[in-house]
């Protein structure tokens, strides 16, 4: 499911800058091409809340913009900023498959800034909730009171 939203905040940083490099992964590449660049990490989780049928955590992904220019990493890192929080801040689940499903999911926190000469950070956090398997309950074949005096 991880994997399912970072296809989806790739989709959505292409579908706003079609020239723009999209690089998912562990590590930042050693060598950044020249143009406009956009890194996506693995999210960081925190740990789980847990309730009595699901569970949630936070995740935050520190995304980076690269360009030779750091305005205009800036202003890249602040237009997608803008054009989720026009979206309301939901984006919808890419299936594995690249198809756009019908689920989506809402982005509690978006924030940006520039980083040093040439890097913006363009940082999400969300819930990822999910509910836990359960052994389902029988069902109750009847149900007999009785009173005492």
């Amino acid at each position: 499911m991880i994997e399912q939203y970072l296809g989806s905040i790739a989709n959505f940083v292409k579908s706003n800058y079609a020239d723009a490099q999209v690089y998912t992964g562990i590590t930042i590449p050693e060598e950044i091409p020249p143009g406009l660049c956009v890194y996506l990490p693995l999210p960081n989780a925190s740990p789980a809340r847990l309730t009595s049928a699901s569970s949630s955590q936070m995740l935050f992904m520190p995304g980076r913009v690269f360009h030779n220019n750091t305005r205009l990493a800036y202003t890249v890192a602040s237009t997608l900023s803008t054009m989720l929080q026009r979206k309301r801040n939901t984006l919808p689940i890419i299936n594995i498959d690249g198809s756009v499903s019908e689920r989506s999911f809402f982005v509690d926190n978006v924030s940006f800034q520039s980083i040093e000469d040439g890097v913006a950070s363009f940082d999400l956090t969300w819930y990822y909730r999910f509910i836990d398997d359960i052994a389902p309950f029988e069902k109750i074949g009847g149900v007999h009171i009785t009173r005492r005096d």
